[in-house]
């Protein structure tokens, strides 16, 4: 699948760990015509005991204020290594991907990316 850098919501080149910080937004220049797919990508191993990932991608109008779109299930230690997708449409301009880590023993999830493919999905896992 081609990614499209510009609407990269998180790149997966350091491990999420449950301390990251609220992610910066990115500016996606108005509101959806049609149904965009959201995609996360655990790409490798996890670390710690019990590890979960939540991921709610989030809208705002001003960049400020923001809104949750889509909620995808709970990724877990058994489940990861995977790629998952929603589609949702929004008329909000900024969107961020937040990732709730947790687990015990310093849990985190290596190359954990979040984009959108606005072609939509062609492969549905």
């Amino acid at each position: 699948m081609a990614i499209d850098n510009d609407l990269v919501l998180r790149d997966g080149t350091v491990a999420l760990e449950s301390t990251e910080a609220t992610p910066t937004a990115v500016d996606f220049g108005g509101p959806d015509l049609v149904p965009l797919t959201y995609v996360v990508d655990i790409l490798e191993a996890t670390d710690g005991t019990d590890e979960t990932l939540d991921v709610v991608i989030q809208g705002s109008a001003d960049n400020s204020t923001f809104v949750d779109i889509c909620t995808f299930p709970q990724i877990t230690a058994l489940t990861a290594k995977a790629q998952y997708m929603l589609e949702a449409i929004s008329d909000l301009r900024y969107r961020r991907a937040k990732m709730t880590v947790g687990g015990t023993d310093s849990p985190s999830f290596h190359g954990a990316m979040v984009y959108v493919c606005p072609a939509g999905r062609y492969l549905d896992k």
